[in-house]
């Protein structure tokens, strides 16, 4: 069970009580987390928070045109940040150019939404941001924050709109230590059930669940690998990019070290 700590802006009121509520339905998955909700009297809000985010095994912040320049939130990421917490943010459309700090443009924020004049509008593109948001988590229970043996794990996707049965190119780069890893792209469909994954012949030649990769030890690499889109369905696609470690070859037992995540859109 995850322990998710919602952070955003008073002003934001309406989007956290949805989120808290989708979260709860899961209730053998997710436990949310949000101060405001949680009564201690004379307890300084400050040690509320530093205390819940300790408790916490991924900080949710939400941001907005309102939330953007939110102190508390900031303050919030940073904390969490440094205590190696998993970050996996809801951010509109509109600010995210803006964003600056841990999470900034530069990184990938594939749950997004649009905010408009129509409120009824805003809240179904927000619901569907959190709903993809937690199916991620239940799925793949993964967020971009890099272990203490990952220096550096960077990727590229190219192009990131691509015409049906053309191929795409994954650039990666790895530097740590790691033990028979390899890279492997998971693929997903935002409104589709077609998954599939595509691996990096050159760090795992064989494929077979029981097969390690050819990554050990230090390692700095950079490489790419290439894929087809041939009889993928056309529309919108997370491209999970992962690291994965195989501890013990000839088992089954492979893990995931870290991912960057990706959209891209086959027309």
């Amino acid at each position: 069970m995850k322990k998710i700590f919602i952070s955003h802006s008073n002003e934001d009121a309406n989007k956290v009580k949805a989120l808290k509520k989708a979260l709860e339905k899961h209730k053998s998955e997710f436990i949310a987390i949000v101060i405001i909700d949680q009564k201690s009297p004379g307890q300084y809000f400050t040690e509320k928070v530093t205390t819940g985010i300790d408790e916490c095994d991924l900080i949710c912040p939400i941001f907005t045109k309102k939330s953007l320049n939110n102190q508390w939130l900031n303050q919030e990421i940073g904390y969490a940040f440094a205590k190696k917490k998993g970050i996996i943010p809801i951010v509109s459309n509109s600010v995210l150019k803006k964003l600056k700090g841990f999470v900034n443009s530069q990184l990938d924020c594939p749950f997004r939404f649009d905010q408009f004049l129509d409120k009824s509008k805003e809240a179904a593109s927000f619901r569907k941001s959190y709903k993809e948001m937690i199916d991620h988590i239940i799925n793949i229970g993964q967020t971009n924050i890099r272990p203490d043996n990952v220096l550096i794990f960077d990727s590229e996707i190219h192009p990131v709109i691509i015409r049906q049965g053309e191929t795409y190119t994954t650039k990666v780069r790895f530097s740590g230590t790691i033990k028979n890893g390899f890279f492997d792209n998971y693929i997903e469909h935002l409104n589709l059930p077609f998954r599939k994954w595509n691996w990096d012949s050159k760090t795992l030649p064989k494929s077979g669940h029981t097969d390690p990769g050819l990554l050990n030890g230090t390692v700095d690499i950079t490489t790419e690998y290439r894929h087809s889109t041939k009889k993928w369905p056309v529309g919108k696609y997370l491209i999970h990019v992962r690291l994965y470690e195989h501890k013990e070859p000839g088992k089954r037992g492979r893990k995931i070290v870290t991912q960057n995540i990706h959209e891209i859109e086959v027309r």
